[in-house]
């Protein structure tokens, strides 16, 4: 099983539509997906509304439909948990990059473990040790 509590369940970052809502909570929901400002999306929502009437219109009902509501529990623990799942939504090379460097640097020090265990220095300082706890 997988130590990392983190990938023991399915991303939680979806888009859902948002609580903090003015009409149906679509444009508010994307701003909370994207991590974007609500106001300034609200106001980028109305400009194209008025700059492509009806479309818009009808793409955010159809997104009202088919959006669900944010559920109520929380989505993610902490701030922690809600970065690791927004970097692997919108990065997955990142996060496969980073998870390869970590992997590199714990081998990389299970190398270094392995090499003082089996050298001689390991059983003249666990000597040393073992001489300094009798006296």
């Amino acid at each position: 099983m997988d130590s990392n509590p983190f990938l023991r369940r399915a991303n939680p970052h979806r888009l859902y539509r948002s609580d903090q809502r003015i009409v149906a909570g679509v444009v508010g929901g994307m701003a909370q997906y994207f991590g974007w400002n609500i106001t300034m999306m609200r106001l980028l929502a109305i400009f194209l509304t008025l700059a492509t009437f009806p479309l818009l219109l009808i793409v955010y009902l159809i997104a009202a439909f088919m959006i669900p509501r944010r559920p109520a529990e929380p989505l993610y623990k902490d701030a922690e948990e809600e970065a690791f799942w927004r970097t692997t939504t919108f990065k997955p090379q990142y996060s496969f990059g980073e998870m390869r460097h970590r992997m590199r640097e714990l081998e990389s020090r299970l190398r270094s473990m392995e090499a003082y265990m089996t050298s001689p220095r390991y059983e003249l300082d666990r000597e040393l040790h073992r001489g300094s706890r009798q006296h």
